[in-house]
């Protein structure tokens, strides 16, 4: 009964591409992301593992506003140019920014929203899936099957990141959700929070063990790519791992 619901509910997702628009705030490119539902979680533990997927239940509907999300993930560039410095690991201005801490990646935030007149933030982490999902209902937004043609991968990114925009982007023209670096999101991390997360608007927990990542990394394996996957970091150095930044500006 409960996978039959779930089918259902899943089928009856709006086409999130109709009408796409996109604007350039500071150099960064933003695409439009109009508010909807969508069944948040990983719908079939035994196409993974039940351990490696028990923080995506229960699958649970959410109910979203609509706002803007940039369409790549920042750029060592953009990054520099707001915060004067860059402190990756593997640089070139068009690289993803890597090795930043939480705290850093909201001053990015709050500096980008001064000296452009926006409200900009890291993305809550049902913003993130919503977006990268893009209304599909695979384990990835391409398909059932990990493709190369989509994402950085240990299967083809060689240990390192790679430019920003070179895969195919998911449905809503988003590029690089999976894969190349994590990405950090506003919640704090909350391994049930799902069972008694809000169903609209959800802004994860009051409090927890780090922050939330999504997304996966370049290096990392195919099961860490897919849409629904959740992982945390503490947000402070010394940083472990590749952990950059998208943007999400209000919808104004």
């Amino acid at each position: 009964m409960l996978l039959l619901a779930i089918t259902t509910a899943w089928t009856a997702e709006p086409d999130m591409t109709r009408n796409a628009r996109s604007k350039t705030v500071g150099g960064i490119e933003f695409i439009y992301i109009a508010g909807g539902e969508f069944m948040m979680g990983q719908p079939d533990p035994s196409l993974v593992c039940n351990e490696c997927s028990k923080d995506e239940q229960p699958v649970h509907r959410v109910t979203l506003r609509s706002f803007w999300m940039s369409k790549y993930e920042i750029t060592q560039k953009q990054y520099r140019a707001v915060m004067g410095d860059n402190a990756s690991y593997w640089t070139g201005d068009d690289l993803p920014v890597d090795h930043v801490p939480w705290n850093s990646a909201k001053e990015f935030c709050r500096k980008f929203s001064a000296l452009h007149g926006v409200q900009a933030r890291l993305p809550y982490e049902a913003e993130w899936e919503y977006a990268c999902k893009a209304g599909t209902r695979t384990m990835y937004y391409w398909g059932d099957m990990v493709d190369g043609q989509y994402c950085w991968y240990a299967g083809n990114a060689g240990n390192r990141t790679h430019p920003v925009g070179i895969k195919l982007p998911n449905p809503l023209g988003l590029y690089d959700m999976a894969g190349n670096v994590w990405e950090w999101c506003e919640d704090w991390y909350g391994e049930n929070y799902y069972r008694t997360s809000p169903s609209e608007n959800p802004k994860g927990p009051e409090n927890g063990i780090g922050r939330v990542l999504r997304g996966g990394w370049g290096d990392g394996r195919e099961n860490g790519l897919r849409s629904s996957v959740r992982c945390f970091a503490s947000g402070n150095p010394p940083l472990e791992g590749n952990i950059g930044i998208r943007l999400v500006l209000e919808q104004q």
